[in-house]
């Protein structure tokens, strides 16, 4: 399969478990332009699993995740500039 990429785990010396903790520094504003890079990333990596499957003569099925977005908002998500100096007042 063209799609399949080869990915070799490197653990680093210093690697270990923070918790919800390690995603407080990795936060985007909405408008960031590297989102663009994940949804590719993800489109593309949901292409090959899906042609793995169909490789395999599986019959794939696909659903998304259920959330609850009215009281669940997300992890450490950044407010549009509009809300954040509405917040700060």
């Amino acid at each position: 399969m063209a799609g399949v990429r080869h990915l070799q785990f490197k653990p680093s010396q210093n690697a270990s478990w923070g918790g919800m903790e390690m995603f407080l520094g990795q936060q985007l504003l909405p408008d960031d332009p590297r989102k663009e890079r994940v949804y590719r990333n993800f489109q593309r990596n949901l292409r090959d699993i899906l042609q793995a499957g169909q490789d395999a003569g599986a019959q794939v099925v696909l659903n998304t995740v259920a959330v609850n977005l009215k009281d669940c908002s997300p992890f450490a998500s950044i407010p549009p500039p509009t809300n954040r100096r509405r917040i700060s007042r």
